[in-house]
């Protein structure tokens, strides 16, 4: 078994993150999301965790990145991970990118389609692939041992980095504008 959390604490260089789902069920988020959809205020978020391990990661000199590609719609939940979550992330280190759709560079050939689904990358070395069910529960991690995927995963998150957006820049398109991204 995989520990996502020690292969982080473990890195030397960089820790990547490519998310792709509309909707993460962690488990808990239950009544942040009712609030977040009642108007209630951004919480403070100085003690966790989660925010912890990117402070010790970006503290250290390593670089955080989590790219997240967006479906054509935001949901609720994204909008919330967005506003209540990822401006956390930020603030305590990652940098947080976002893409609206990697299908022109799938159809491009310029990145290998099995890597595009939700995985990590340690020191652009070390990837471990999360799989999820439909509801977007976790189901686990595999450690990918092929070399060539590895590399492709490498030449993805540099393709894909490419395109995508800051947070800040994502932000700004949500708020001044009512036109779907």
């Amino acid at each position: 078994m995989v520990d996502v959390l020690a292969e982080i604490a473990n890195s030397k260089r960089s820790v990547y993150r490519l998310q792709t789902l509309a909707r993460y069920n962690l488990g808990g988020d239950e009544q942040e999301l009712k609030d977040y959809q009642r108007g209630v205020l951004l919480p403070e978020r100085a003690e966790n965790s989660w925010l912890e391990t990117i402070r010790g990661v970006a503290s250290s000199g390593r670089t955080f990145t989590n790219l997240h590609i967006l479906p054509a719609e935001l949901g609720t939940y994204l909008k919330y991970s967005i506003e209540w979550w990822y401006i956390y992330w930020a603030k305590a280190g990652a940098n947080m990118r976002f893409l609206k759709t990697a299908i022109p560079l799938l159809t491009d050939g310029s990145i290998e389609p099995s890597v595009i689904s939700d995985h990590w990358l340690i020191d652009d070395e070390r990837l471990i692939f999360v799989a999820y069910d439909q509801q977007g529960v976790s189901k686990g991690v595999t450690l990918e041992q092929n070399c060539s995927l590895v590399e492709a995963a490498v030449a993805a998150k540099n393709a894909l980095l490419n395109e995508s957006w800051s947070l800040e820049e994502l932000l700004s398109r949500l708020r001044g504008t009512q036109v779907s991204i």
